[in-house]
């Protein structure tokens, strides 16, 4: 499944899964319950690469029930994240009313994953209840509740995932907490977008062009998004930033051969030529 789901082939997932159901029925007949378990987990991923959640879901409820019934508590909160996630994807695909399902599974998964016991699994899954708290569509007397609950896992995140020790997790953090404000209710104190505009530059800091040059796209075309929502407090300030942006816009250009990135590079550079604060950098 390493070497041949990613990116995903259908092809290789037929190979698979016929593989799968040859072991579960070996290890049926012989009874080994975690190797069951452990299967039956690949069979659910494979499904959610295909978008069979009904399928994917069947396969994840039968792990869960192993691991419960011979009392395994870490694999079974495992299976908790895999279900989360499973939930999430559906929840993202035209079905909202997977979120709230997404977010009960991910906290069963907590009652195991403990800050004080597994802070790197405490961590991730708060990265994953932040991005659902977020993204989730509430009525808006509730929104700025649920992106309380968002800032607050992604603090929990932030305090594990520090830049020093693990700087490619902070650049996916830092990237979807900016994400994330931009989608908050106004703030009674601060701006949102200049908070927004910091966690992008922070992760640009990580994503490099020659390293991650579609991460780093993504990235600055977020970030020039946050810099038309800021208000700048002078002109000097302002002629900085659209200079900023100018150069952030023109690498897009540079660093990917992805056309709907080039596409949007080139929107953004149109808006600062017709707003007449294209500034000269060569």
């Amino acid at each position: 499944m390493a070497s041949r789901l990613l990116p995903y082939q259908k092809q290789y997932a037929e190979e698979i899964k016929q593989l799968i159901w040859e072991a579960v029925t070996y290890f049926e007949q012989k009874e080994v319950q975690w190797a069951i378990a452990s299967l039956y987990m690949n069979a659910s991923e494979i499904a959610n690469y295909e978008k069979s959640y009904s399928e994917s879901l069947g396969y994840i409820n039968k792990v869960i029930s192993i691991y419960e019934t011979n009392h395994f508590p870490e694999f079974l909160a495992s299976a908790f994240i895999r279900k989360g996630t499973l939930l999430y994807n559906w929840a993202q695909d035209d079905n909202p009313q997977f979120f709230q399902a997404a977010i009960d599974t991910y906290q069963k998964g907590l009652q195991t994953f403990t800050r004080e016991d597994f802070p790197d699994v405490y961590a991730e899954i708060h990265h994953h209840l932040a991005v659902i708290y977020a993204e989730m569509p509430v009525d808006e007397k509730k929104k700025a509740m649920w992106s309380a609950f968002s800032a607050t896992s992604f603090k929990e995140c932030l305090d594990f995932y520090q830049k020093a020790n693990y700087p490619f997790e902070y650049s996916i953090v830092a990237n979807n907490y900016a994400n994330a404000l931009l989608k908050y209710p106004p703030a009674k104190t601060g701006d949102n977008a200049e908070k927004a505009i910091f966690y992008y530059l922070e992760a640009l800091e990580v994503r490099n062009a020659n390293q991650f040059p579609l991460e780093r796209a993504h990235t600055i075309l977020n970030y020039l998004e946050a810099c038309w929502r800021v208000q700048n407090v002078n002109k000097s300030m302002e002629r900085a930033r659209y200079k900023d942006m100018l150069a952030k816009a023109k690498e897009v250009k540079l660093i990917t051969d992805n056309q709907e990135l080039i596409d949007e590079a080139q929107s953004h550079l149109d808006q600062i030529s017709a707003l007449g604060l294209a500034i000269k950098t060569d």
